[in-house]
């Protein structure tokens, strides 16, 4: 998924983790946690969304193909 034209908020986090992309509506959150649980916790904790409701898969975000690509959930819940 092309998120170049999103709205992009950058949460800093652990320093020897890795960047993770939640979609949430039109804007994409870069987090910096362990892993994916981890980074929705994070949102959760900041009241962006709830932990349940997100959709994991095998896409990528990506900002620039081969450089700024993320793992990346989608928020689908309320």
């Amino acid at each position: 998924m092309n998120i170049q034209n999103l709205k992009q908020v950058v949460l800093g986090g652990v320093e020897d983790g890795r960047e993770f992309a939640l979609i949430k509506s039109k804007t994409a959150y870069i987090v910096q946690a362990y892993d994916m649980g981890d980074a929705i916790c994070r949102l959760h904790n900041m009241g962006i969304a709830d932990s349940e409701g997100w959709w994991r898969n095998s896409d990528k975000a990506v900002i620039v193909p081969g450089i700024w690509e993320f793992e990346m959930a989608t928020f689908v819940g309320a």
